[in-house]
């Protein structure tokens, strides 16, 4: 039974909904667009949620304002300008609503809608991990250990090998309670090789840099009318142009072969680096590899954050294996935050009436009615 409020703030999401949350206010044209967020389970698997815990839940993130001191924190890093700051201190998220099915939808204007996606996943996997762990339990030390002690061999081993990641696990925690504790002794034992947390929130607790890039929500709202190259291109220009976020593109929203045979080269000299979310990581960095090779650019200095499904294991064979030829950063999430995850996602699944699609690098995560129709049109 949940006898108490998961989300108690507006920060408590990734990072890259604020990087990308001003960049659809300030830059894009359609930030007015009404766009449709959908969070539902790949397996199909009933989790048997309390539908009233849930709203209670939902309603009372929605009665949540952005705080003047979140406002001041984030007015700080010199990234967001006033008139963003002066939207979020207004801002009132959309009504979600609950299907017979199990999924949530929450539709709006994208510049507003946009908030959910994390805070969505948040909530209901706390749920989820708390029909089984009582929240007593949960933050109680005693049992944190039981986790904690393999939490910790993990760490001991990225530390001996060198890497460098990030938390990104703050939507598929097991709970706000147990990231928290993972993230105060990161901090605490000052973490070789800890570069920060996706969870804004957290980064302002204990003031560590908030980190993040960008999303394929980015590239599925923008081309849903009309799939094409150009699209794509005028996306990454004004991302990179945009000096206050991190120049790292993500490449595998419509493969990254069609990524690479139709990015202008500008553009990725222009970048600093890539971030890898879906397929073989090894395919993936022979055709970073291949491109800059290919156009003689030095990959040195370029960067691959690899996220997707990463292990301390796995962290270290791609660290060993391609840190000499170009950097090497990590995005860890639900190995990390969750040793019992759901099989949970939410995107932005329509767009007016237009549906979405992500082909991505693995068929499997493929997304949308009109994946065929799109690697026909982009000949995939």
């Amino acid at each position: 039974m949940i006898n108490h409020q998961i989300i108690t703030s507006l920060l408590d999401l990734d990072w890259y909904k604020l990087t990308m949350g001003s960049f659809i206010h300030d830059y894009l044209g359609q930030a007015k667009l009404e766009v449709t967020f959908v969070l539902f389970d790949r397996e199909k698997f009933d989790y048997d949620i309390s539908r009233h815990a849930l709203i209670e839940q939902l309603n009372a993130t929605r009665a949540l304002k952005f705080t003047r001191q979140e406002l001041h924190y984030l007015r700080g890093f010199g990234m967001f300008n006033e008139e963003y700051l002066d939207f979020l201190s207004k801002l009132t998220l959309p009504e979600p609503f609950l299907h017979s099915d199990g999924t949530i939808s929450v539709k709006g204007k994208w510049e507003e809608v946009t908030y959910w996606e994390t805070l969505l996943m948040s909530i209901v996997n706390e749920m989820i991990s708390l029909q089984h762990i009582p929240y007593d339990q949960m933050k109680d030390r005693r049992y944190l250990a039981l986790q904690y002690v393999k939490f910790c061999e993990k760490i001991d081993m990225c530390e001996s090998n060198g890497i460098k990641f990030s938390d990104f696990g703050t939507r598929r925690r097991a709970s706000k309670a147990w990231q928290h504790c993972l993230i105060e002794s990161l901090v605490e034992h000052k973490t070789q090789g800890f570069l920060g947390t996706s969870n804004v929130a957290l980064a302002m607790e204990f003031g560590i840099s908030p980190i993040g890039t960008m999303a394929h929500e980015l590239f599925m709202v923008t081309t849903a009318p009309d799939i094409n190259p150009k699209a794509t291109n005028e996306i990454c220009k004004k991302w990179n142009s945009c000096t206050r976020f991190p120049k790292i593109l993500l490449t595998d929203t419509y493969t990254t072969p069609w990524f690479f045979n139709n990015i202008d080269e500008d553009i990725i000299r222009d970048a600093c680096g890539f971030r890898w979310d879906s397929g073989d990581p090894d395919i993936f960095t022979d055709q970073v590899l291949a491109y800059l090779q290919e156009r003689v650019i030095n990959p040195k200095y370029y960067k691959i954050i690899y996220s997707d499904r990463m292990t301390a294991e796995k962290m270290v064979r791609l660290h060993k294996k391609y840190s000499p030829v170009i950097q090497t950063a990590f995005g860890w999430g639900t190995d990390l935050t969750n040793p019992n995850p759901t099989g949970l996602i939410c995107k932005a699944m329509k767009v007016d009436e237009w549906g979405t699609v992500k082909l991505s690098d693995d068929p499997k995560k493929a997304l949308g009615n009109k994946c065929d129709e799109y690697r026909q049109k982009l000949r995939i």
